[in-house]
């Protein structure tokens, strides 16, 4: 709410006021003098208030105070009145503008709580200004500015010096910033951010995560460095680019008592060319609950997405692993052989929405059918230059049950382009129903004889929305409600081919 008080009375004399609210005032004019009779004032609440602030403050009328909230003001060049406020407890500069670094806040010797986040500042505080806030419990922090760029508005270090310190929020974009040796400290109430961290160009660069202490490593995870692994738990988005050296993202199996990237809701891994596996162990896995999109391109040695293993043999795998994931792209990965070495039962992917795979040239298939039954909410599958694949979904081996039936709920949308060694969709027998698909496109598939490998040829498939078929640019027009067997559609086209090509 906004006061919209314009001005006030020269001289206010209240013996018994000990707290005034002036927040949300636009431009507020005020006296040098209007302090000056209220000798109990406690709490002062200038939040969002434009005026002559400089000249108020700047008087010796406010030796009392004990809490003073500047949230969203513009802090005067003069921070002279801060050192005339020794009684202060509690100081919120949240969301305000500091053109100068406030020196005079080593005076504040009683302070108990400092807000500064969401704050501007010109320059970093000095550490030994804030070495003079010895009575310090709470320190905010979180989401403060140096000249336009993300940064804590004090030396991240000096917080280790503040013994009563039992809150601390801070954000951190840039790990380079921290002391080798830091320690964050024991406190009750601990928010750090670090929600983008992009790695990008590093020619050494071999591992982000890593188990084995013979190897050189990027970010030491061993046990004695464990703080450090501290940065990681609110990690949102993660970019590794142009890593010529990168081998993986996780070498080795992580301790379960370890908290790793639980947050992280994109990974991008770009033009890494001897990065050959992901290192995405099952229990690695169990910790990106909430990843959602996953883009890897340019990975010239990478086989493997999905790791079914643990990646140590102590460590238990657990079924029934439902990942966020809802966008996955896949893009020129020459050696990429596999998926998902896991089947369904142990990894979920119920989330997943979207599918983008492009020159991906040596795989042979996309899904096993444990997996391929867990795509419930898949919308989009779109496949192109994949000119090793035989089959989209395979069956397992043995178990595979030729009555069983495979629904894809929600596929709107299949594209299947230039796979020349593609003999169909699934040669396992299993039935398909397409409840929501409304396009089929397969295009340079010289190969694909037939659309699917059923056992029981009088079953019709289920498509009761589909739209339009493109096969090699012929397309098809197909009645609203009328389901299409898509087995006699490409055989119809093949013959049709064959018929052309002898004429």
């Amino acid at each position: 709410m906004w006061n919209d008080i314009d001005s006030l009375p020269p001289v206010w004399k209240s013996l018994n006021l000990q707290i005034l609210l002036l927040q949300k005032n636009r431009q507020l004019l005020c006296s040098t003098e209007f302090f000056s009779g209220l000798e109990a004032l406690k709490v002062l609440d200038l939040s969002y208030t434009r005026g002559n602030l400089s000249k108020v403050l700047g008087i010796n009328h406010l030796a009392g105070l004990q809490t003073l909230i500047l949230d969203g003001t513009i802090v005067p060049v003069d921070t002279k009145f801060l050192g005339h406020m020794k009684t202060i407890e509690v100081l919120n500069l949240k969301n305000s503008v500091l053109p100068s670094p406030p020196l005079e806040l080593r005076e504040l010797s009683k302070l108990r709580l400092l807000d500064m986040s969401y704050t501007w500042h010109s320059s970093l505080i000095p550490a030994e200004v804030m070495l003079g806030l010895s009575r310090l419990e709470e320190l905010y922090l979180f989401n403060t500015f140096i000249n336009e760029v993300p940064e804590p508005a004090v030396e991240v270090a000096v917080v280790n010096s503040l013994s009563h310190l039992s809150a601390l929020e801070i954000s951190i974009m840039d790990t380079e910033i921290l002391p080798q040796d830091f320690i964050f400290p024991d406190v009750e109430n601990f928010r750090i951010e670090m929600e983008v961290l992009v790695v990008w160009n590093c020619r050494e660069f071999e591992c982000l995560i890593n188990r084995d202490e013979e190897m050189e490593i990027a970010i030491p995870l061993h046990e004695e460095e464990r703080n450090l692994l501290q940065l990681l738990p609110n990690l949102e988005e993660l970019i590794l680019f142009d890593l010529d050296t990168l081998k993986g993202i996780c070498h080795g199996a992580i301790p379960s008592s370890w908290e790793i990237m639980t947050k992280l809701k994109v990974l991008a891994v770009l033009s890494c060319p001897q990065m050959s596996s992901l290192g995405f162990h099952i229990n690695l896995l169990q910790r990106l609950q909430f990843l959602e999109r996953l883009v890897l391109n340019n990975c010239y040695a990478l086989q493997l997405v999905f790791d079914g293993q643990s990646g140590d043999a102590h460590v238990a795998v657990d079924e029934g692993n439902e990942l966020s994931l809802n966008d996955i792209s896949l893009s020129n990965l020459p050696s990429l052989n596999q998926i998902c070495n896991c089947p369904g039962r142990i990894v979920h992917l119920h989330n997943l929405r979207r599918l983008e795979i492009e020159k991906c040239r040596r795989l042979k298939n996309l899904f096993q059918s444990s997996v391929a039954q867990t795509l419930q909410k898949l919308e989009i599958l779109k496949v192109y230059d994949c000119k090793g694949i035989e089959e989209i979904v395979v069956a397992e081996g043995d178990k595979q049950k030729v009555a069983e039936k495979i629904l894809f709920p929600s596929l709107k949308i299949l594209e299947l382009t230039d796979l020349t060694n593609l003999k169909c969709f699934c040669m396992g027998g299993f039935h398909f129903e397409w409840p929501s698909l409304e396009s089929l496109y397969v295009e340079e598939c010289p190969n694909t004889k037939t659309f699917v490998a059923t056992a029981a040829t009088n079953r019709t498939q289920s498509n009761p929305k589909l739209k339009n078929i493109i096969v090699d640019d012929y397309e098809s027009l197909v009645e609203e409600g009328e389901s299409v067997d898509l087995n006699i559609v490409i055989q119809n086209h093949v013959k049709a081919v064959e018929y052309y090509s002898k004429s």
